[in-house]
C-alpha cells in the first residue's frame, strides 16, 4: 500500500484487488465492511489516475451498494458513462442497457435508439480490436434490436390495425414461397394466426431471454 499511497495507479489497482479478493482471510485481518471500504477507496484513486476498468468497478459498487451505503444508480451510470468514453467496453455494455430501458433517467423514459447506438458502437470497436468483449456486446445489440422490433410491431399494429398484420403476413409468405413452393403456401394460409403468434413469441421469449442470459454469463467471466 505504500506505493499506492504515493499515487502509483498500478499499485492502487493491485491494492483494490487484494481487498476485494483476499479480505477477510488469513493474510488480511480486516472485516468485510472495512475491506469493501478500502477497495472502493483504491478503485476511486485508480480511476482518478485514468484506469477505466477501476472506474467501472466503482460504478458496480455504486450500483449494488454496500454494507455502509445504499445503491446509487445515478452515480453508477455516470461512472459507466465516463469509463465507456474512455474505451471500456463492459461499461458501454452497461450503459447501453441502462439507456435503452431508461434506468436512472429523470422521467424513466426509455431511449431505444440511443441504447442500440451505444451497443452497436461498442460491438464495432470490440470487433475491430479483436476483443472478447465483442460477444456480450453483440448479444446485447441483438437483444435490444429485437426488443425494438417487437415494440415497433406493437406500435404499427396499434396505428394501422389488421392491415399491418396483413402486410407482415404477405412478406413472410413471399419468403416461404421462395423456400417451399405451393405446399408451403397452402400450409401457411391455413395457419396464419398460429404462425404470426409463434414468430412473436419467438422474438419475445427465445431471442431476448437467450441473449440476455448469455451476455450476463459472458460478462462474469
Amino acid at each position: 500500500e505504500t506505493a499506492a499511497e504515493l499515487g502509483y495507479e498500478v499499485a492502487q489497482s493491485n491494492a483494490a484487488w487484494l481487498y476485494m479478493n483476499k479480505c477477510p482471510g488469513d493474510s488480511c485481518q480486516v472485516t468485510a465492511e472495512r475491506a469493501q471500504e478500502m477497495a472502493l477507496k483504491w478503485l476511486r484513486l485508480a480511476s482518478d489516475n485514468g484506469n477505466n476498468e477501476a472506474r467501472r468497478m466503482v460504478g458496480d459498487y455504486l450500483w449494488y451498494g454496500s454494507a455502509a451505503d445504499p445503491p446509487d444508480i445515478q452515480g453508477a451510470i455516470e461512472q459507466y458513462r465516463i469509463s465507456a468514453k474512455g474505451g471500456d467496453l463492459q461499461s458501454a455494455f452497461n450503459l447501453a442497457y441502462t439507456t435503452y430501458w431508461g434506468i436512472g433517467a429523470a422521467n424513466g423514459a426509455r431511449n431505444l435508439t440511443e441504447g442500440i447506438r451505444i451497443a452497436r458502437n461498442a460491438y464495432n470497436i470490440a470487433t475491430k480490436n479483436g476483443s472478447p468483449d465483442m460477444y456480450p456486446n453483440l448479444l446485447m445489440l441483438v437483444y435490444l434490436t429485437t426488443d425494438w422490433e417487437v415494440n415497433e410491431f406493437i406500435f404499427q399494429f396499434r396505428r394501422h390495425g389488421a392491415m399491418y398484420c396483413w402486410n407482415a403476413y404477405n412478406g413472410l409468405l413471399d419468403i416461404l414461397l421462395k423456400a417451399g413452393g405451393k405446399k408451403a403456401k397452402s400450409f401457411f394460409e391455413r395457419h396464419v394466426p398460429e404462425i404470426l403468434l409463434t414468430f412473436t413469441l419467438l422474438n419475445i421469449i427465445v431471442i431476448q431471454s437467450l441473449c440476455k442470459m448469455i451476455s450476463r454469463m459472458l460478462r462474469r467471466r
